[in-house]
């Protein structure tokens, strides 16, 4: 019910529209809805009857958007990577199966939110989500990607099947950084790679997303940077790990 209230319109979902997206009956949806309007996590509009996320939805967000004490140091390298490149930048963990963006930055007045903090990163064509799955697993990356494929396996520029996903991972691996050609949005690209801890497993990537044009003229400067950036920030988390022991 809290995912088919947080993919509605921003106005808001109808009790009609949650019943069509969660597949429940009226009465149980209304009896979910009550129950979950008790404890301040959704709330409904007087005017419109439409329900939203409420505030303590947000109280629990902004918890777990501080993430764990491992990562805290890794948003100094966004905002480094931001104003290195003059490109909007962001940050993704892997959490329980979710891609999560836990951290964005951009330059001053030069350019807009591509991805909101704490929204789904996309498996199947987002720059942020190939950079880590590239070094998981196949056995737990598989998964992700099947059930992604089964959702909807079309992007902008071409139709995914597991087989080509998990190419696109080994040439990941091979150059070191993801790309993202259009795939999400017309005119606008982006590049990513993984941080790693000091036992060479992803814990994070670094992401800056541009229009297409602008990314491209300063290509090679951009994924050069990015590769510093990334390189500084493992290192950082490294030194973390093996201070933890």
């Amino acid at each position: 019910m809290l995912d088919a209230i947080s993919d509605a319109h921003e106005a808001g979902a109808s009790i009609t529209e949650l019943c069509l997206a969660t597949g429940l009956a009226k009465s149980t949806a209304h009896r979910i809805l009550e129950g979950l309007q008790e404890y301040a996590l959704v709330v409904q509009e007087e005017d419109s009857k439409r329900w939203r996320l409420g505030p303590r939805a947000a109280f629990w967000a902004g918890k777990y958007l501080e993430g764990p004490t491992s990562l805290a140091p890794l948003r100094g390298f966004v905002r480094q990577l931001s104003r290195e490149t003059q490109f909007f930048s962001y940050m993704t963990v892997l959490d329980h199966g979710e891609l999560v963006c836990v951290a964005v930055e951009r330059p001053e007045r030069k350019a807009q939110f591509y991805v909101q903090l704490g929204s789904r990163i996309p498996v199947l064509s987002a720059a942020g989500a190939r950079a880590i799955l590239a070094y998981e697993p196949e056995e737990s990356v598989r998964p992700l990607v099947k059930r992604a494929v089964a959702e909807d396996p079309r992007t902008l520029v071409e139709t995914v099947t597991v087989a080509s996903y998990l190419d696109e991972l080994a040439e990941t691996r091979r150059r070191g950084y993801a790309t993202c050609m259009e795939e999400l949005e017309v005119g606008v690209s982006a590049v990513g790679a993984a941080v790693f801890n000091a036992r060479s497993r992803p814990v994070a990537s670094l992401t800056v997303v541009a229009p297409t044009p602008g990314l491209l003229e300063g290509w090679d400067e951009t994924v050069k940077t990015l590769r510093v950036v990334v390189d500084e920030a493992s290192a950082t988390v490294g030194a973390a790990t093996l201070r933890r022991g």
